[in-house]
């Protein structure tokens, strides 16, 4: 005669974890909320680290350090040892001023110069008010025509990789 036999396994929810956004740029020492999905598990706890630098808080927000570098931010599950994602966080510079440029101008000046600390990863948009972008409206270094006066406002629009912008500004009164 044939015999059954059965065997009891206890099932247990494997635990899988995701970290979101994937690829994250940001400003040193600026701060955001990473995401976490989870399925499985019993509780849904986790365990946030950081390694490269910044804190990251129970609910996975993140203080960038003040210095440019790379960080990593891992989720864990407090149930599945297993069970845990990490994500890389590229940190950059926040854009900086000033425009530098002449200290004075003649009415109607042709070819002046104008320009703002050259930044890794950064673009720049410039707008002069009183006079007219000749050169270099999307560089670091300008160079402009004045108008016919009172004076000229040089306007740089500096941003960074993480999209954070600074505007930079240089009022030249005429001579």
């Amino acid at each position: 005669t044939a015999r059954t036999f059965s065997l009891e396994v206890p099932l247990t929810a494997r635990v899988v974890l995701s970290v979101t956004p994937r690829n994250a740029i940001m400003t040193a020492g600026a701060s955001r909320k990473f995401g976490l999905s989870l399925e499985g598990g019993r509780t849904g706890q986790v365990v946030w680290s950081v390694t490269g630098g910044g804190t990251v808080d129970a609910q996975g927000r993140f203080r960038a350090p003040d210095a440019p570098g790379t960080c990593t931010i891992q989720a864990a599950s407090r149930e599945d040892a297993e069970a845990k994602d990490a994500v890389t966080v590229k940190v950059v510079a926040a854009p900086r001023g000033p425009v530098k440029g002449p200290g004075r101008i003649q009415a109607g000046g042709k070819g002046l110069r104008a320009s703002v600390p050259e930044q890794a990863g950064c673009t720049y948009a410039w707008k002069v008010e009183g006079g007219t972008v000749r050169q270099g409206g999307h560089g670091p270094v300008l160079t402009f025509d004045a108008g016919t006066g009172p004076r000229v406002r040089l306007v740089c629009e500096i941003t960074n990789e993480a999209g954070d912008v600074f505007t930079a500004s240089l009022d030249v009164p005429f001579s």
